[in-house]
Protein backbone atom coordinates (compact mmCIF):
# COMPACT_ATOMS: atom_id res chain seq x y z
CA UNK A 1 0.00 0.00 0.00
CA UNK A 2 1.04 3.36 -0.68
CA UNK A 3 1.94 5.77 1.38
CA UNK A 4 -0.67 8.35 0.55
CA UNK A 5 -3.05 4.98 0.55
CA UNK A 6 -2.05 4.31 3.87
CA UNK A 7 -2.75 8.12 5.03
CA UNK A 8 -6.64 7.96 3.06
CA UNK A 9 -6.89 4.90 4.97
CA UNK A 10 -5.86 5.93 8.70
CA UNK A 11 -7.90 8.92 8.27
CA UNK A 12 -11.30 6.88 6.95
CA UNK A 13 -11.12 4.65 10.37
CA UNK A 14 -11.12 7.31 12.48
CA UNK A 15 -14.16 6.82 15.57
CA UNK A 16 -15.59 10.10 14.26
CA UNK A 17 -17.79 11.31 11.21
CA UNK A 18 -16.93 14.67 9.98
CA UNK A 19 -18.68 16.47 7.37
CA UNK A 20 -17.74 14.66 3.70
CA UNK A 21 -16.34 18.41 2.78
CA UNK A 22 -14.31 18.47 5.95
CA UNK A 23 -13.12 15.16 5.57
CA UNK A 24 -11.86 15.17 1.73
CA UNK A 25 -10.39 18.17 2.25
CA UNK A 26 -8.18 17.22 5.27
CA UNK A 27 -7.20 13.81 3.04
CA UNK A 28 -6.10 16.38 -0.02
CA UNK A 29 -4.43 18.75 2.46
CA UNK A 30 -2.56 15.65 4.18
CA UNK A 31 -1.92 13.88 0.65
CA UNK A 32 -0.19 16.87 -0.64
CA UNK A 33 1.81 17.45 1.90
CA UNK A 34 3.06 13.97 1.48
CA UNK A 35 3.82 14.77 -1.97
CA UNK A 36 5.76 17.84 -1.47
CA UNK A 37 7.92 15.90 1.70
CA UNK A 38 9.06 13.60 -1.17
CA UNK A 39 9.28 15.93 -3.90
CA UNK A 40 11.78 18.06 -1.64
CA UNK A 41 13.66 14.37 -0.95
CA UNK A 42 13.92 12.99 -4.03
CA UNK A 43 14.98 16.42 -5.50
CA UNK A 44 18.42 16.51 -3.44
CA UNK A 45 21.62 14.98 -4.79
CA UNK A 46 22.23 12.79 -1.68
CA UNK A 47 19.99 12.02 1.29
CA UNK A 48 19.17 14.51 3.99
CA UNK A 49 19.00 13.05 6.97
CA UNK A 50 17.90 16.26 8.83
CA UNK A 51 15.79 17.60 6.21
CA UNK A 52 13.74 14.29 5.72
CA UNK A 53 13.45 14.10 9.46
CA UNK A 54 12.26 17.80 9.53
CA UNK A 55 9.42 17.14 6.57
CA UNK A 56 7.84 14.01 8.79
CA UNK A 57 7.81 15.39 11.65
CA UNK A 58 5.92 18.32 10.04
CA UNK A 59 3.56 16.05 8.28
CA UNK A 60 3.10 14.22 11.27
CA UNK A 61 2.00 17.72 13.26
CA UNK A 62 -0.08 18.49 9.87
CA UNK A 63 -1.92 15.14 10.54
CA UNK A 64 -2.62 15.97 14.21
CA UNK A 65 -3.47 18.97 13.63
CA UNK A 66 -6.03 17.98 11.20
CA UNK A 67 -7.03 15.27 13.15
CA UNK A 68 -7.59 17.21 16.53
CA UNK A 69 -9.27 19.94 14.58
CA UNK A 70 -11.92 17.25 13.25
CA UNK A 71 -12.74 15.60 16.00
CA UNK A 72 -13.08 19.05 18.11
CA UNK A 73 -15.13 20.71 15.48
CA UNK A 74 -17.40 17.55 14.70
CA UNK A 75 -18.04 16.21 17.93
CA UNK A 76 -21.49 17.64 18.10
CA UNK A 77 -22.29 16.37 14.45
CA UNK A 78 -21.94 13.24 15.74
CA UNK A 79 -23.72 13.02 18.83
CA UNK A 80 -27.19 14.23 16.65
CA UNK A 81 -25.91 12.00 13.77
CA UNK A 82 -26.11 9.05 16.05
CA UNK A 83 -29.21 10.28 17.83
CA UNK A 84 -30.88 10.25 14.65
CA UNK A 85 -30.09 7.06 13.42
CA UNK A 86 -31.10 5.28 16.73
CA UNK A 87 -34.45 7.56 16.97
CA UNK A 88 -34.94 5.78 13.08
CA UNK A 89 -34.44 2.31 14.20
CA UNK A 90 -37.47 2.88 16.78
CA UNK A 91 -40.96 1.55 16.10
CA UNK A 92 -42.97 3.06 18.96
CA UNK A 93 -41.97 6.41 20.65
CA UNK A 94 -43.74 7.20 23.49
CA UNK A 95 -43.28 10.79 25.57
CA UNK A 96 -44.48 12.64 28.47
CA UNK A 97 -44.26 16.35 28.24
CA UNK A 98 -45.90 19.14 29.34
CA UNK A 99 -46.97 22.31 26.24
CA UNK A 100 -45.71 25.93 26.29
CA UNK A 101 -49.14 26.50 28.60
CA UNK A 102 -47.42 24.05 31.28
CA UNK A 103 -50.37 21.57 30.45
CA UNK A 104 -50.07 18.01 30.83
CA UNK A 105 -49.29 16.27 27.59
CA UNK A 106 -48.72 12.71 26.28
CA UNK A 107 -48.16 11.37 22.73
CA UNK A 108 -47.95 8.40 21.18
CA UNK A 109 -45.98 7.60 17.95
CA UNK A 110 -45.96 4.71 15.29
CA UNK A 111 -43.70 4.25 12.22
CA UNK A 112 -44.13 3.00 9.18
CA UNK A 113 -41.93 0.16 8.69
CA UNK A 114 -41.97 0.52 4.81
CA UNK A 115 -40.94 4.17 5.48
CA UNK A 116 -39.23 4.76 8.50
CA UNK A 117 -41.21 8.01 9.03
CA UNK A 118 -44.05 8.43 11.71
CA UNK A 119 -46.90 8.17 10.11
CA UNK A 120 -49.79 7.85 13.09
CA UNK A 121 -49.78 9.87 16.04
CA UNK A 122 -51.74 10.13 19.24
CA UNK A 123 -52.01 12.92 21.82
CA UNK A 124 -53.91 13.54 25.09
CA UNK A 125 -54.40 16.75 26.73
CA UNK A 126 -55.25 15.72 30.03
CA UNK A 127 -55.72 18.87 31.86
CA UNK A 128 -58.21 20.24 29.00
CA UNK A 129 -59.88 16.62 28.05
CA UNK A 130 -58.92 17.04 24.24
CA UNK A 131 -57.76 13.89 22.44
CA UNK A 132 -56.11 14.06 19.04
CA UNK A 133 -55.72 11.17 16.70
CA UNK A 134 -53.50 11.27 13.35
CA UNK A 135 -53.44 9.49 10.72
CA UNK A 136 -52.37 9.48 7.16
CA UNK A 137 -55.81 10.33 5.60
CA UNK A 138 -57.57 12.03 8.80
CA UNK A 139 -57.24 13.71 11.74
CA UNK A 140 -59.92 13.68 14.77
CA UNK A 141 -59.85 16.06 17.41
CA UNK A 142 -62.45 15.35 20.42
CA UNK A 143 -63.50 17.41 23.24
CA UNK A 144 -64.48 14.60 25.69
CA UNK A 145 -66.09 18.09 27.76
CA UNK A 146 -67.95 18.89 25.07
CA UNK A 147 -68.34 15.88 23.38
CA UNK A 148 -67.84 17.27 20.23
CA UNK A 149 -65.64 15.86 17.18
CA UNK A 150 -63.82 17.68 14.53
CA UNK A 151 -62.60 15.47 11.30
CA UNK A 152 -60.11 17.33 8.86
CA UNK A 153 -58.55 15.60 5.70
CA UNK A 154 -54.96 14.35 6.38
CA UNK A 155 -52.31 14.13 8.92
CA UNK A 156 -52.23 16.69 11.50
CA UNK A 157 -49.23 19.40 11.19
CA UNK A 158 -49.85 21.01 14.10
CA UNK A 159 -50.33 18.56 16.86
CA UNK A 160 -47.21 16.50 16.49
CA UNK A 161 -43.78 16.71 18.19
CA UNK A 162 -41.12 14.86 15.46
CA UNK A 163 -38.14 13.86 17.22
CA UNK A 164 -35.58 12.90 14.37
CA UNK A 165 -36.54 16.60 12.86
CA UNK A 166 -36.37 18.04 15.99
CA UNK A 167 -32.51 16.77 16.02
CA UNK A 168 -32.01 16.50 12.43
CA UNK A 169 -32.14 20.44 12.09
CA UNK A 170 -30.58 21.55 15.38
CA UNK A 171 -27.54 22.93 13.28
CA UNK A 172 -29.80 24.98 11.10
CA UNK A 173 -31.80 26.34 14.34
CA UNK A 174 -28.55 27.00 15.78
CA UNK A 175 -27.32 29.20 12.45
CA UNK A 176 -31.03 31.11 12.86
CA UNK A 177 -31.23 32.23 16.11
CA UNK A 178 -27.02 32.57 16.32
CA UNK A 179 -26.46 30.09 18.80
CA UNK A 180 -24.45 27.17 19.20
CA UNK A 181 -24.09 23.66 19.93
CA UNK A 182 -22.12 21.72 22.78
CA UNK A 183 -22.09 18.22 24.18
CA UNK A 184 -20.72 17.15 27.36
CA UNK A 185 -20.51 13.64 29.35
CA UNK A 186 -22.30 13.05 32.23
CA UNK A 187 -22.92 10.69 34.94
CA UNK A 188 -26.03 9.73 37.06
CA UNK A 189 -24.38 9.94 40.98
CA UNK A 190 -27.62 7.21 42.02
CA UNK A 191 -26.94 4.98 39.19
CA UNK A 192 -23.98 5.85 37.79
CA UNK A 193 -25.56 5.34 33.76
CA UNK A 194 -23.58 8.04 31.62
CA UNK A 195 -25.70 10.43 29.44
CA UNK A 196 -24.45 12.88 26.57
CA UNK A 197 -26.07 16.36 27.42
CA UNK A 198 -26.68 18.28 23.85
CA UNK A 199 -27.53 21.66 24.29
CA UNK A 200 -28.61 24.25 22.12
CA UNK A 201 -27.79 28.08 23.37
CA UNK A 202 -28.75 31.32 21.69
CA UNK A 203 -29.38 34.40 22.82
CA UNK A 204 -33.69 33.68 22.08
CA UNK A 205 -33.61 29.71 23.32
CA UNK A 206 -31.77 27.40 25.26
CA UNK A 207 -32.56 23.64 24.93
CA UNK A 208 -31.18 21.20 26.68
CA UNK A 209 -31.27 16.97 25.63
CA UNK A 210 -30.04 14.48 27.81
CA UNK A 211 -29.47 11.26 25.90
CA UNK A 212 -28.45 8.12 26.69
CA UNK A 213 -24.72 7.18 26.08
CA UNK A 214 -25.02 3.44 25.15
CA UNK A 215 -27.75 3.70 23.05
CA UNK A 216 -27.81 7.66 21.26
CA UNK A 217 -31.38 7.66 22.72
CA UNK A 218 -32.91 11.11 24.19
CA UNK A 219 -34.27 10.29 27.15
CA UNK A 220 -35.67 14.20 27.59
CA UNK A 221 -35.52 17.29 26.43
CA UNK A 222 -35.56 20.60 28.63
CA UNK A 223 -36.67 24.11 27.48
CA UNK A 224 -34.22 25.94 29.54
CA UNK A 225 -35.25 29.72 28.50
CA UNK A 226 -36.60 31.40 25.99
CA UNK A 227 -40.24 31.40 23.89
CA UNK A 228 -41.84 29.23 21.53
CA UNK A 229 -39.64 28.87 18.67
CA UNK A 230 -42.37 28.29 16.10
CA UNK A 231 -46.08 28.04 15.40
CA UNK A 232 -46.33 23.94 14.98
CA UNK A 233 -44.28 23.48 18.26
CA UNK A 234 -46.14 21.97 20.84
CA UNK A 235 -43.69 20.30 23.62
CA UNK A 236 -41.92 22.73 26.01
CA UNK A 237 -41.22 19.67 27.63
CA UNK A 238 -40.20 16.71 27.00
CA UNK A 239 -39.84 15.13 30.60
CA UNK A 240 -39.62 11.26 29.79
CA UNK A 241 -39.30 9.70 26.11
CA UNK A 242 -39.30 5.83 25.93
CA UNK A 243 -38.93 3.70 23.16
CA UNK A 244 -40.93 0.32 21.65
CA UNK A 245 -43.48 0.06 24.74
CA UNK A 246 -46.28 -2.39 23.35
CA UNK A 247 -49.45 0.24 23.01
CA UNK A 248 -52.55 -0.95 24.61
CA UNK A 249 -55.33 -2.30 21.61
CA UNK A 250 -56.72 0.79 19.41
CA UNK A 251 -54.50 3.31 20.50
CA UNK A 252 -54.16 4.25 17.59
CA UNK A 253 -57.61 3.66 16.02
CA UNK A 254 -60.33 6.62 16.64
CA UNK A 255 -64.04 5.72 17.62
CA UNK A 256 -66.41 8.42 17.94
CA UNK A 257 -68.24 8.71 21.12
CA UNK A 258 -71.86 7.97 21.36
CA UNK A 259 -74.00 11.07 20.96
CA UNK A 260 -70.84 13.29 19.77
CA UNK A 261 -71.71 16.49 17.69
CA UNK A 262 -69.26 15.82 14.69
CA UNK A 263 -67.96 18.59 12.00
CA UNK A 264 -66.08 17.31 9.19
CA UNK A 265 -63.79 20.00 7.60
CA UNK A 266 -62.48 18.44 5.00
CA UNK A 267 -61.00 19.91 2.07
CA UNK A 268 -63.23 20.29 -1.06
CA UNK A 269 -61.54 18.47 -3.75
CA UNK A 270 -62.24 19.78 -6.96
CA UNK A 271 -60.14 17.48 -9.45
CA UNK A 272 -62.27 14.76 -7.37
CA UNK A 273 -64.91 15.58 -10.26
CA UNK A 274 -62.60 16.44 -12.88
CA UNK A 275 -62.43 13.34 -15.59
CA UNK A 276 -58.76 11.99 -15.71
CA UNK A 277 -58.51 12.95 -19.72
CA UNK A 278 -58.74 16.49 -18.57
CA UNK A 279 -55.54 16.26 -16.00
CA UNK A 280 -53.74 14.30 -18.26
CA UNK A 281 -54.52 16.98 -21.06
CA UNK A 282 -53.24 19.78 -18.20
CA UNK A 283 -50.03 17.23 -17.55
CA UNK A 284 -48.92 17.21 -21.14
CA UNK A 285 -49.00 21.14 -21.51
CA UNK A 286 -47.23 21.14 -18.35
CA UNK A 287 -44.52 18.35 -20.01
CA UNK A 288 -44.25 20.07 -23.28
CA UNK A 289 -43.24 23.40 -21.78
CA UNK A 290 -40.66 21.62 -19.41
CA UNK A 291 -39.19 19.86 -22.21
CA UNK A 292 -39.16 23.06 -24.59
CA UNK A 293 -37.34 24.99 -21.48
CA UNK A 294 -35.31 22.00 -20.60
CA UNK A 295 -33.55 22.32 -24.62
CA UNK A 296 -33.27 26.17 -23.99
CA UNK A 297 -31.89 25.47 -20.53
CA UNK A 298 -34.49 27.05 -18.96
CA UNK A 299 -36.68 27.03 -16.13
CA UNK A 300 -40.51 26.09 -16.59
CA UNK A 301 -43.01 26.94 -14.36
CA UNK A 302 -46.77 25.92 -14.39
CA UNK A 303 -49.68 27.39 -12.79
CA UNK A 304 -53.52 25.56 -12.97
CA UNK A 305 -56.52 28.19 -12.39
CA UNK A 306 -59.95 26.02 -12.22
CA UNK A 307 -63.45 27.95 -11.56
CA UNK A 308 -66.49 25.99 -10.79
CA UNK A 309 -69.89 26.52 -12.15
CA UNK A 310 -70.93 29.11 -9.23
CA UNK A 311 -67.86 30.72 -10.08
CA UNK A 312 -65.60 29.40 -6.85
CA UNK A 313 -61.73 29.37 -7.74
CA UNK A 314 -58.80 26.83 -6.64
CA UNK A 315 -55.22 27.82 -7.64
CA UNK A 316 -52.63 24.63 -7.87
CA UNK A 317 -49.46 23.83 -9.61
CA UNK A 318 -47.29 20.50 -11.05
CA UNK A 319 -45.21 19.07 -8.61
CA UNK A 320 -42.78 15.85 -10.31
CA UNK A 321 -40.71 13.34 -9.24
CA UNK A 322 -37.63 12.26 -11.01
CA UNK A 323 -35.87 8.35 -10.72
CA UNK A 324 -32.41 9.11 -11.54
CA UNK A 325 -31.29 5.93 -9.84
CA UNK A 326 -30.73 2.70 -10.98
CA UNK A 327 -33.23 1.00 -9.04
CA UNK A 328 -37.29 1.11 -8.49
CA UNK A 329 -38.63 4.16 -5.97
CA UNK A 330 -41.34 3.03 -3.73
CA UNK A 331 -43.05 4.41 -0.43
CA UNK A 332 -42.30 8.34 0.50
CA UNK A 333 -40.41 10.22 -1.38
CA UNK A 334 -39.59 14.35 -0.37
CA UNK A 335 -40.98 16.30 -2.96
CA UNK A 336 -41.25 19.93 -2.54
CA UNK A 337 -41.39 22.83 0.08
CA UNK A 338 -44.37 24.73 0.61
CA UNK A 339 -45.76 27.48 2.57
CA UNK A 340 -48.83 26.63 3.31
CA UNK A 341 -50.29 23.39 5.23
CA UNK A 342 -53.67 22.96 3.41
CA UNK A 343 -52.40 21.10 0.01
CA UNK A 344 -54.11 18.15 -2.09
CA UNK A 345 -52.36 16.37 -4.52
CA UNK A 346 -53.53 14.10 -7.45
CA UNK A 347 -51.80 12.21 -9.94
CA UNK A 348 -51.73 13.80 -13.12
CA UNK A 349 -52.53 10.70 -15.16
CA UNK A 350 -55.15 8.57 -13.41
CA UNK A 351 -56.58 11.82 -11.64
CA UNK A 352 -56.41 10.22 -8.01
CA UNK A 353 -55.65 11.11 -4.85
CA UNK A 354 -52.44 10.70 -2.85
CA UNK A 355 -51.14 10.16 0.32
CA UNK A 356 -49.36 12.58 0.95
CA UNK A 357 -47.75 14.53 4.56
CA UNK A 358 -46.23 18.19 5.06
CA UNK A 359 -43.86 18.16 7.97
CA UNK A 360 -42.92 21.44 9.94
CA UNK A 361 -39.20 22.29 8.66
CA UNK A 362 -37.44 22.99 12.06
CA UNK A 363 -34.38 25.17 9.85
CA UNK A 364 -37.35 27.20 8.27
CA UNK A 365 -39.05 29.80 10.08
CA UNK A 366 -42.53 28.90 11.17
CA UNK A 367 -45.20 28.12 8.50
CA UNK A 368 -42.50 26.29 5.90
CA UNK A 369 -43.47 22.52 5.14
CA UNK A 370 -41.38 19.86 3.37
CA UNK A 371 -44.10 17.60 1.33
CA UNK A 372 -44.20 14.02 1.13
CA UNK A 373 -45.74 11.77 -1.06
CA UNK A 374 -46.41 8.66 -0.84
CA UNK A 375 -46.14 6.30 -3.93
CA UNK A 376 -49.12 4.30 -4.47
CA UNK A 377 -46.93 2.27 -7.02
CA UNK A 378 -43.41 1.74 -7.67
CA UNK A 379 -41.82 4.15 -10.20
CA UNK A 380 -38.91 2.92 -12.28
CA UNK A 381 -35.41 3.96 -13.06
CA UNK A 382 -35.37 6.62 -15.49
CA UNK A 383 -39.25 7.48 -14.77
CA UNK A 384 -40.82 10.85 -14.11
CA UNK A 385 -44.20 11.02 -12.40
CA UNK A 386 -46.49 14.37 -12.16
CA UNK A 387 -49.19 15.33 -9.80
CA UNK A 388 -51.15 18.81 -9.78
CA UNK A 389 -51.50 20.08 -6.04
CA UNK A 390 -53.96 22.27 -5.25
CA UNK A 391 -53.74 25.35 -2.10
CA UNK A 392 -55.59 26.25 0.24
CA UNK A 393 -59.78 26.92 0.34
CA UNK A 394 -61.92 27.80 -2.81
CA UNK A 395 -62.66 31.27 -2.75
CA UNK A 396 -65.23 33.19 -5.02
CA UNK A 397 -64.12 35.51 -7.44
CA UNK A 398 -65.56 39.03 -7.51
CA UNK A 399 -68.11 40.31 -9.84
CA UNK A 400 -67.68 42.34 -12.70
CA UNK A 401 -70.94 43.48 -13.30
CA UNK A 402 -74.21 43.07 -11.43
CA UNK A 403 -74.27 38.77 -11.98
CA UNK A 404 -73.21 38.79 -15.49
CA UNK A 405 -69.22 38.85 -15.31
CA UNK A 406 -66.95 38.03 -12.90
CA UNK A 407 -62.85 38.90 -12.81
CA UNK A 408 -59.72 37.02 -12.07
CA UNK A 409 -56.17 37.67 -12.34
CA UNK A 410 -53.74 34.96 -13.34
CA UNK A 411 -50.47 36.43 -11.62
CA UNK A 412 -47.23 35.41 -10.57
CA UNK A 413 -43.67 37.28 -10.09
CA UNK A 414 -41.02 35.19 -11.58
CA UNK A 415 -37.89 36.21 -11.02
CA UNK A 416 -35.71 33.78 -13.81
CA UNK A 417 -35.34 33.69 -17.52
CA UNK A 418 -37.80 31.16 -18.42
CA UNK A 419 -41.27 29.56 -19.42
CA UNK A 420 -44.57 30.27 -17.65
CA UNK A 421 -47.86 28.87 -18.72
CA UNK A 422 -51.37 29.80 -17.12
CA UNK A 423 -53.75 26.79 -17.64
CA UNK A 424 -57.56 27.60 -16.81
CA UNK A 425 -60.16 24.91 -16.62
CA UNK A 426 -63.98 26.01 -16.66
CA UNK A 427 -67.18 24.57 -17.21
CA UNK A 428 -67.87 24.11 -21.27
CA UNK A 429 -70.82 26.41 -20.57
CA UNK A 430 -69.09 29.26 -19.13
CA UNK A 431 -66.62 30.79 -21.29
CA UNK A 432 -63.80 33.29 -21.49
CA UNK A 433 -65.36 36.70 -22.07
CA UNK A 434 -62.72 38.72 -22.53
CA UNK A 435 -58.75 38.58 -21.72
CA UNK A 436 -56.05 41.30 -21.16
CA UNK A 437 -53.42 39.16 -23.57
CA UNK A 438 -54.70 36.51 -26.17
CA UNK A 439 -55.06 32.65 -25.13
CA UNK A 440 -52.74 30.39 -27.27
CA UNK A 441 -55.43 27.55 -27.47
CA UNK A 442 -58.85 26.55 -26.06
CA UNK A 443 -59.85 22.83 -25.91
CA UNK A 444 -63.04 21.30 -24.62
CA UNK A 445 -63.13 17.46 -22.65
CA UNK A 446 -65.52 15.79 -21.48
CA UNK A 447 -67.27 19.05 -20.62
CA UNK A 448 -65.21 21.26 -19.50
CA UNK A 449 -63.08 24.28 -21.26
CA UNK A 450 -59.21 24.64 -20.77
CA UNK A 451 -57.29 27.45 -21.44
CA UNK A 452 -53.41 28.26 -21.36
CA UNK A 453 -51.29 31.48 -22.36
CA UNK A 454 -47.90 30.71 -22.33
CA UNK A 455 -45.18 33.51 -22.12
CA UNK A 456 -41.19 33.08 -22.07
CA UNK A 457 -40.24 35.67 -19.47
CA UNK A 458 -36.67 37.53 -19.27
CA UNK A 459 -33.98 37.29 -16.75
CA UNK A 460 -35.28 40.42 -15.31
CA UNK A 461 -37.85 39.93 -12.65
CA UNK A 462 -41.59 39.94 -14.14
CA UNK A 463 -45.06 40.62 -12.71
CA UNK A 464 -46.45 38.11 -15.44
CA UNK A 465 -50.16 38.65 -15.53
CA UNK A 466 -53.26 37.93 -17.33
CA UNK A 467 -56.78 39.35 -16.62
CA UNK A 468 -59.57 37.13 -18.19
CA UNK A 469 -63.65 38.02 -17.73
CA UNK A 470 -65.76 34.96 -17.11
CA UNK A 471 -69.08 34.58 -17.75
CA UNK A 472 -71.88 31.86 -19.13
CA UNK A 473 -73.12 31.97 -22.85
CA UNK A 474 -75.87 33.01 -22.75
CA UNK A 475 -75.36 35.84 -19.91
CA UNK A 476 -77.20 38.74 -19.88
CA UNK A 477 -74.78 41.78 -19.69
CA UNK A 478 -75.94 45.41 -18.92
CA UNK A 479 -76.20 48.13 -21.69
CA UNK A 480 -73.51 50.13 -19.71
CA UNK A 481 -71.04 47.07 -19.88
CA UNK A 482 -72.18 46.61 -24.05
CA UNK A 483 -71.83 50.08 -24.72
CA UNK A 484 -68.58 50.34 -23.52
CA UNK A 485 -66.96 47.24 -23.82
CA UNK A 486 -68.37 46.09 -27.55
CA UNK A 487 -65.66 45.08 -29.85
CA UNK A 488 -63.18 46.09 -27.47
CA UNK A 489 -59.82 43.91 -25.38
CA UNK A 490 -60.25 44.24 -21.62
CA UNK A 491 -57.22 46.52 -21.17
CA UNK A 492 -54.22 45.66 -19.24
CA UNK A 493 -54.26 46.73 -15.38
CA UNK A 494 -50.93 48.22 -15.25
CA UNK A 495 -49.31 47.78 -11.75
CA UNK A 496 -46.74 50.40 -10.46
CA UNK A 497 -43.30 49.76 -9.21
CA UNK A 498 -44.17 50.45 -5.73
CA UNK A 499 -47.36 48.10 -5.96
CA UNK A 500 -45.12 45.48 -6.58
CA UNK A 501 -42.74 46.23 -4.61
CA UNK A 502 -45.08 46.87 -1.14
CA UNK A 503 -46.48 43.28 -2.50
CA UNK A 504 -43.32 41.31 -2.73
CA UNK A 505 -41.90 42.38 0.34
CA UNK A 506 -45.49 42.10 2.68
CA UNK A 507 -45.28 38.32 1.50
CA UNK A 508 -41.11 37.26 2.05
CA UNK A 509 -41.69 39.27 6.19
CA UNK A 510 -45.14 38.65 6.16
CA UNK A 511 -45.96 34.45 5.04
CA UNK A 512 -42.34 33.65 4.85
CA UNK A 513 -40.70 35.24 7.76
CA UNK A 514 -37.60 37.06 5.82
CA UNK A 515 -38.00 39.57 8.69
CA UNK A 516 -34.98 42.11 7.07
CA UNK A 517 -35.63 41.80 3.61
CA UNK A 518 -37.16 45.05 3.31
CA UNK A 519 -33.91 46.39 4.53
CA UNK A 520 -32.10 43.78 1.59
CA UNK A 521 -34.87 45.22 -0.62
CA UNK A 522 -34.01 48.78 0.27
CA UNK A 523 -29.86 48.51 -0.31
CA UNK A 524 -30.08 46.46 -3.56
CA UNK A 525 -32.19 48.97 -4.70
CA UNK A 526 -30.14 51.55 -4.20
CA UNK A 527 -26.79 49.76 -5.42
CA UNK A 528 -29.31 48.96 -8.64
CA UNK A 529 -29.46 52.69 -8.93
CA UNK A 530 -25.97 53.59 -8.43
CA UNK A 531 -25.06 51.12 -11.22
CA UNK A 532 -22.04 51.35 -13.48
CA UNK A 533 -23.33 50.98 -17.20
CA UNK A 534 -23.77 47.60 -17.77
CA UNK A 535 -23.71 46.26 -14.30
CA UNK A 536 -26.76 43.68 -13.84
CA UNK A 537 -28.24 42.39 -10.38
CA UNK A 538 -25.78 39.61 -10.66
CA UNK A 539 -23.03 41.83 -10.71
CA UNK A 540 -24.33 43.51 -7.41
CA UNK A 541 -23.96 40.20 -5.36
CA UNK A 542 -20.37 41.01 -3.92
CA UNK A 543 -21.74 44.16 -2.90
CA UNK A 544 -24.95 42.38 -1.26
CA UNK A 545 -22.70 39.96 0.47
CA UNK A 546 -20.75 42.36 2.34
CA UNK A 547 -23.63 45.01 3.22
CA UNK A 548 -25.36 41.48 5.01
CA UNK A 549 -22.16 40.41 6.37
CA UNK A 550 -22.20 44.30 8.33
CA UNK A 551 -26.05 43.41 9.08
CA UNK A 552 -25.36 39.58 10.58
CA UNK A 553 -22.46 41.50 12.54
CA UNK A 554 -25.04 44.34 14.03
Amino acid sequence: MTPPEEIEQSIRELNVQPRSAVREKTLSDLVAAHSDYKRARLAANRPDLRRARLAAAALILVALSALFLLARLTAPTYAIGQTVAAIEKARIVHILGRDWSDRQVEIWGSVDPNTGLMDRWRVDHFDDGRIVVSTPRNTFTCDQKTNTVRIQDGPSAASVFRLTEFFAGMEQLAQRLDGRITSVEVTDPATKQQFIELRMTSPALDIRSLIDARTRLPISITTVRGKKPGSYEMLKHATKITYDEVPRDGLFDFTIPVGAAVTVDTLNDPLQRLPASVMRRCGALHAEAREQAVQGRLRANTQIYLVDDEFNLRTGGFIEIDNDSNEPWAGEVSVSNFDIPNVTVFDATTGEKQQIRLIQHRQFAPGAFRLFWKLDRPLPPGQRRYGIYWLGTPRQLPEATQGSLHALRLSNFYGAEGIETFILIVPADMAVHDCSKPFRARERIEGHGIYDWQRHLPKEPVNNTVDVLLSYSGADYSADYVEQNQGRVLAEIPETFEQIHTRVVSQMVDSRRFVRFHEFSEQLLRLYLKRAPGESIPDLYPHIRTWAAGVIVR
